[in-house]
Formats: C-alpha cells, structure tokens, sequence
C-alpha cells in the first residue's frame, strides 16, 4: 500500500482466558476503519503450533487486538513450553460495503451494490512486523482441552444441517 493504514508497535500482552492462549498485539492506528490481523504461533523449536485472524474495528490511536489460540490445539498437539508469535500482518478492510450491510434484505443489498462506487483499493496493508514475540512457559495443564463452541459455531453448524437434510 502506498499509505500504510497502521503500524504494530512491538508492545505484546498474553494470558490465559478460559483456558485458551490470548496474545495482544498493539496497533498504532492512523486510518480508522475494519482491521483484520494474523499470525502464525510456534513452539520453542520452531514446530507450527497454530495460525489466528482477528477482525476489529479501529479507531485512529493505540489500540490492541486480540489473538485467541484455543486451548485445544496445545492438547492436540501436546505442546506445552513457551511459544513464539511469527508473521504478524495485517490489512485495513476499504472495500466500499461494510459487511454488516450484506445481512440486510437481498433486494436492499442488491440496490446497494448497484449504487456502490470507488475509486480506493479494496485494502491497504499494514506493514509486515518482522520480529517475533516470545511468550513466558506455560504447562498444557495451563489449557482447556474442550472443544471450541460458540454461537457462531452452532449457528453454521445448524445452517450446513439444514442444507444438507435439502438434499
């Protein structure tokens, strides 16, 4: 992006929170908007552990943005120890439609697309930070093993059963 939207600031935060790894990540943000952040977390000896995306909304200042590793993956992967926060990126989301609006009625949508024009990138990136974080140790005692829910979850899970009882 010509114009970088945000840097990170290489400030990090971590805890335990219900029993899922949460790592911060703080954003010096110049352009408010939808931010949408990743990263890849990996053991002490470099095995891949898991990667994460965050989606928040911004305003211009320091903000932090949340990265949730649920605690099921340490188990799965019988990774305890400390981890290390690699690859951390992200983009600002300029697409013209805020994706709020799609939950709207489909003729609304449909007029709304029709009116829908722009001149800006559907997205500006935020510069790559190139080091890394390391978190303190934890034990996988640390971690739930339960299975992810929510109701985001359940919700898809209902719609793909409905689809498939169509059928």
């Amino acid at each position: 992006s010509p114009v970088a939207p945000a840097r990170f600031t290489g400030k990090f935060g971590e805890r335990i929170d219900n029993g899922s790894l949460v790592i911060s990540a703080e954003l010096d943000v110049r352009m408010p908007g939808r931010y949408s952040v990743e990263a890849n977390l990996f053991t002490a000896d470099d095995r891949p552990v898991a990667h994460v995306r965050a989606e928040a909304r911004l305003t211009g200042g320091k903000h932090s943005v949340d990265l949730l590793f649920f605690g099921k993956i340490f188990h799965d992967q019988g990774a305890g120890g400390s981890y290390v926060l690699k690859g951390l990126r992200g983009i600002q989301d300029t697409g013209p439609l805020d994706p709020e609006l799609l939950n709207r009625p489909v003729a609304e949508v449909e007029k709304l697309i029709e009116k829908t024009r722009t001149t800006e990138p559907d997205r500006r990136v935020i510069p790559r930070f190139k080091e890394s974080f390391k978190t303190k140790t934890y034990r996988l005692e640390d971690f739930s093993d339960a299975e992810h829910d929510s109701d985001l979850k359940r919700e898809r899970i209902a719609e793909l059963e409905k689809l498939a009882a169509q059928d």
